[in-house]
């Protein structure tokens, strides 16, 4: 799988960018090579409430299917990963084969 991650309005840091990579592999690591690309796309902007929300938008290609995008918009960068990355992880577990969801490599 290959994980492009970017931010616009956050800086996306060394450590940031790991703990990202942590939650994929370990959230959606069993999809093995049937994810084609996952590019993970940080937002921050001005919120309602005069803090700043932040998006998370996972576009991912698998092959098998249309690429399809996923988002989230919560108060803090780590949220909104997470619970995008989680429905990244329901959509593959309603797309793809059962074969193709327990391939490890």
């Amino acid at each position: 799988m290959k994980l492009q991650i970017s931010g616009t309005g956050i800086v996306v840091t060394p450590e940031l960018r790991r703990r990202i990579r942590r939650r994929v592999d370990f959230a959606l690591g069993r999809f093995g090579n049937s994810i084609r690309t996952l590019s993970v796309r940080l937002k921050g902007e001005a919120g309602s409430r005069g803090g700043l929300d932040h998006q998370c938008e996972i576009h991912v290609e698998t092959g098998v299917r249309s690429p399809f995008v996923v988002r989230d918009l919560q108060d803090d960068v780590e949220s909104a990963t997470a619970l995008a990355v989680d429905k990244v992880q329901r959509a593959l577990e309603r797309q793809l084969p059962p074969r193709e969801r327990s391939h490890h490599g």
